[in-house]
């Protein structure tokens, strides 16, 4: 790798420690993890410190094995865009005694963090002393190698904090597939969750004992042992796997994606394929532990011949294993990918036309009508209920009258259909407003909550508040302490260059960055983004100006932000960007570019939108857009022209969108032939596993695709 290519990696590795540190890992087993995360950042900035050295002394070739090491490190930030969500999950579920949301959201975070075990399958195994491999020699390597023992021991320990606590997830699966009656996949995905957490379970109490007393008389490590567990998965033809692709068959099948416990059985699979990612990860954290590599310098000094062939025969096997387990990696993200388009189907679609109607997405399913008459509409989840299969939704509505309106909605299976109702109308706030944003809570010192935006009436105040379960703003904690439930409040000054009155808000908790984005360091420490537009006072030569406020630690400022299109009409915004779009045009930009500043917000045009390009205005054109967090683009057209959805991905290095398939124009599906006044899709519920499986799925096929190391 080139030398110029070092930094910028760690960088970003560092800024995907920051957000394992704002998604409050920290909160985990009294801070146990605090210390290794300052401990990781620390070396890295050693690492870099010493690179930036080694070039200034013209010490550094890219051909040495310094510069492998430093590959070794690319996969670290690519492996991260689900770890904020799933650390959530984790705390939340273990709080409150939930074990089966506590294990998805450990699972998710895990998952995340594979591929970096796998991106140093060939160097850090290959660094054993005395035969098995050769060193990395030299000073950069060292300490790079030394940052992946940090990495390793960080997985293991949080690995090893929850493994008691996953002894009963098989079962609690298994009783709530029983219940739902999902007869046709129960057997199999119950018998896969349950054969996979023995397997991790065993290599977790084999890590237990590596790192124990190294005293022969108390040691109860065995290689030869281990080798033997290691093997007794069958990725080939074993009955596990068998079963678990007949539960993927089932998902698969066109016929069975519109059965209502479609969702429950992929969230199952998905949990139950990463229980076997997190016993790969084991595995490798045993052959590349310190302990491990201690182990064999022992054998060596002691001319141990038999302790050092049981452990090359561990290597052998770690090796062989995952060699088949690649060809399954392969396979299982084709599989899953193929489900990608269902996935999208079961999104929950609300619409106020004017009354509001709400289903999903595929209009295979039916669709709830809820009644009411308002021009505006958010809905979202409150931070503990995000673990729940069938969770209440918070409705926040403002009325013709300019109110703030709410209530919760719930969903229930009728014979083969979901039906949404409300069963708590929490009716007028009493509080007039001109625009009503809301997202999930993310602050675990505070009970069931979500996070709420309001425009006030005279357009002149952005206020962000906690709102509890009730949609009533939240006025105690946790510990019934009262709390101010205003955390956020923005006066607009009356002389403001650029902004006369503001017009709409929108907010961004934990935003998310990318490796490949060129700002990825710009949001350490960032914990929420406000965006808003404003009407613009006449200022020559402006094509518009839309207001961010950023807020975090360490962190506090407010810029205004250049429209690359003209005539902006609207503002979206997911974990990964902000959209902006106008009656016929839409572009996006990652919340870490818009981060730097006005000058440096990179910003990608959308391809064709659902529509003939027409200056017309008697012809349709965007009324609506909305950026789901599944990837998918919802556009509602004018004219009565009807609501589209397409699925997308943003190529950052080349700055263009495509689809998910990587065609250079996107397919615009309808989803509903008349149009909205007000819409938003909410992924499925299930949608943080199923992501970050395929996310981690498809960082470790990329580092399968390389040459597997030889032993020297």
């Amino acid at each position: 790798m080139p030398s110029n290519l070092l930094l910028p990696n760690l960088n970003a590795i560092k800024a995907s420690l920051q957000l394992l540190n704002n998604s409050q890992l920290a909160t985990l087993n009294k801070g146990q993890f605090v210390p290794q995360i300052q401990n990781l950042d620390q070396q890295l900035t050693a690492v870099a410190t010493a690179h930036t050295a080694a070039v200034k002394a013209g010490t550094i070739d890219p051909a040495k094995d310094d510069e492998a090491f430093a590959a070794s490190l690319v996969a670290f930030p690519d492996s991260l865009p689900g770890i904020t969500s799933g650390v959530l999950l984790a705390v939340k579920g273990f709080e409150d005694g939930d074990v089966l949301s506590g294990i998805q959201g450990l699972m998710d975070a895990c998952a995340s963090l594979a591929p970096v075990i796998f991106s140093v399958i060939g160097l850090s195994i290959g660094s054993m002393a005395g035969g098995i491999g050769s060193g990395p020699g030299i000073l950069i390597g060292g300490m790079i190698g030394a940052a992946i023992g940090a990495i390793f021991t960080m997985i293991s320990d949080i690995l090893g904090f929850f493994a008691p606590k996953a002894e009963t997830v098989a079962v609690t699966v298994a009783r709530l597939l029983k219940d739902q009656k999902a007869d046709e996949a129960y057997s199999g995905i119950g018998r896969v969750h349950h054969s996979f957490l023995i397997y991790a379970s065993t290599l977790n109490d084999a890590c237990k004992r590596l790192t124990a007393d190294l005293d022969p008389a108390h040691d109860r490590f065995h290689p030869a042992v281990t080798a033997k567990v290691i093997d007794e998965m069958n990725f080939v033809e074993g009955n596990t796997m068998t079963s678990y692709w007949d539960v993927i068959d089932w998902l698969s099948t066109s016929a069975n994606q519109t059965h209502t416990r479609w969702p429950l059985i992929l969230e199952a699979s998905c949990n139950a394929y990463t229980v076997l990612l997190l016993a790969v990860i084991r595995l490798q954290t045993i052959v590349t532990s310190k302990a491990i590599l201690e182990r064999y310098r022992k054998a060596v000094q002691a001319k141990n011949q038999d302790a050092q062939r049981d452990l090359k025969e561990l290597w052998s096997s770690a090796q062989a294993k995952l060699q088949v387990y690649a060809v399954s990696n392969r396979i299982n993200l084709g599989e899953l990918q193929g489900l990608l388009s269902a996935a999208h189907g079961h999104g929950t679609l609300w619409r106020l036309r004017p009354w509001l109607e709400v289903g999903l997405l595929d209009p295979q399913f039916s669709i709830s009508g809820l009644g009411g008459d308002a021009p505006r509409l958010s809905i979202t989840v409150c931070s503990q209920d995000q673990a729940l299969s069938s969770p209440p939704y918070q409705q926040y509505a403002i009325a013709g009258n300019s109110r703030l309106y709410y209530w919760r909605v719930v969903s229930q299976v009728s014979g083969d259909k979901l039906v949404f109702q409300r069963n708590y109308d929490g009716g007028d706030s009493g509080e007039t407003i001109r625009d009503v944003f809301a997202t999930p809570g993310t602050d675990l010192t505070k009970p069931n909550h979500c996070f709420v935006y309001t425009v006030s009436e005279d357009y002149k105040k952005i206020q962000g508040r906690f709102f509890d379960a009730n949609g009533k703003p939240l006025d105690k904690g946790a510990d019934g302490k009262p709390i101010n439930p205003a955390f956020f409040t923005y006066d607009l000054p009356a002389n403001d260059k650029w902004i006369e009155s503001f017009t709409s808000v929108r907010a961004v908790h934990d935003p998310y960055s990318y490796a490949d984005d060129p700002a990825n360091g710009s949001l350490n420490a960032v914990d929420f983004i406000v965006y808003a537009i404003g009407k613009r006072r006449p200022v020559p030569n402006e094509l518009g100006h839309f207001f961010v406020e950023q807020k975090g630690a360490r962190y506090n400022s407010r810029d205004s932000i250049g429209f690359p299109i003209g005539d902006v009409i609207g503002l979206e915004v997911d974990q990964d960007y902000a959209w902006v779009y106008s009656a016929s045009a839409a572009a996006c930009a990652t919340h870490a570019s818009i981060a730097l500043g006005s000058k440096s917000a990179a910003w990608t045009l959308c391809p064709n939108l659902p529509f003939p390009a027409s200056t017309d205005p008697n012809k349709p054109h965007i009324q609506r857009l909305y950026a789901c967090d599944d990837g998918t683009l919802v556009v509602d057209l004018t004219h009565n022209g009807g609501t589209f959805s397409a699925d997308y991905r943003v190529d950052l290095k080349n700055r263009k969108i495509t689809s998910f398939a990587g065609e250079a124009t996107l397919t615009w599906t309808k989803v509903r032939d008349n149009s909205a006044n007000s819409f938003e899709k909410l992924p499925l519920f299930c949608w943080p596993q199923y992501e970050s499986l395929i996310d981690t799925l498809d960082a470790l096929q990329k580092v399968f695709d390389r040459p597997w190391p030889k032993r020297s």
